[in-house]
């Protein structure tokens, strides 16, 4: 098993014939104050499978880290390999993450306990317009 892709976007979903569908994909978010509410953000990736996965059970886990290290959220979960070699999406939704900070930030995906992938997000904090 190996990661082919991982993205985060503002937006995800899978048609009826199991393709995602992604809608801004991004590193770099940004907010007029902090601590900044983010309502909704996906996580994406592929898997491909051989066909000795077929049959096992992988622990997957994903992390948001903030620039001192500490965990802001975490998701857990197994996924069962049914067949032989193949290609699957994931679509992992964190529901009202708060950002404390402007700094840089780091998604993680692990497969059975092994880091097999790091995407970084820069959060910017943006000067509020003058008021006329």
């Amino acid at each position: 098993m190996r990661l082919r892709y991982a993205l985060v976007a503002d937006y995800a979903n899978v048609t009826g014939d199991g393709k995602p569908n992604v809608a801004g994909i991004t590193d770099r978010l940004y907010a007029y104050q902090f601590p900044a509410l983010h309502r909704e953000l996906y996580v994406v990736n592929g898997i491909e499978t051989d066909n000795e996965d077929e049959g096992t059970t992988q622990e997957i886990l994903v992390t948001v880290i903030d620039p001192d290290g500490k965990v802001l959220a975490e998701i857990r979960g197994s996924l069962e390999i049914n067949g032989p070699k193949q290609t699957l999406h994931q679509l992992h939704c964190i529901r009202d993450l708060t950002f404390v900070a402007p700094g840089n930030y780091q998604v993680n995906i692990f497969y059975n306990g092994e880091q097999v992938a790091e995407h970084g997000i820069e959060l910017v904090q943006l000067t509020p317009p003058e008021t006329a």
